[in-house]
């Protein structure tokens, strides 16, 4: 179990497989395969250090320089947005494999996926 240092939320932090996860081809799958979403490539980045992380919250900061890197002229507006849609999309795509989580209490928030039951 996995408690949120600021809010006290708590969840379960199972190791995630990740088969369904394509990150050459951009896709991510149903959990029986049988559709496919197409993600832009920094949603697909966002997932692949989620997915690396295995359930446990990663930091928007550590999460942002995975992404864009730190000699950049991006903001955390820009996580923020790619979040956004990326949860959108986890959220419109039937059979969804995975849950977008956050916590937004302690500086620009953390993030983990949680298997979908």
């Amino acid at each position: 179990m996995w408690t949120c240092p600021c809010c006290g939320h708590e969840t379960a932090a199972p190791p995630l497989a990740h088969p369904l996860f394509d990150p050459l081809r951009l896709t991510l799958a149903s959990r029986d395969g049988a559709d496919v979403i197409a993600l832009e490539s920094r949603q697909a980045e966002i997932m692949q250090v989620l997915l690396r992380a295995k359930g446990r919250p990663v930091p928007a900061e550590r999460l942002f320089a995975a992404v864009w890197g730190y000699d950049t002229e991006a903001r955390y507006e820009n996580l923020a947005v790619q979040i956004c849609r990326l949860r959108k999309k986890l959220a419109e795509f039937p059979g969804t494999p995975y849950r977008l989580r956050s916590c937004r209490h302690l500086n620009q928030g953390t993030y983990w996926l949680e298997p979908v039951a």
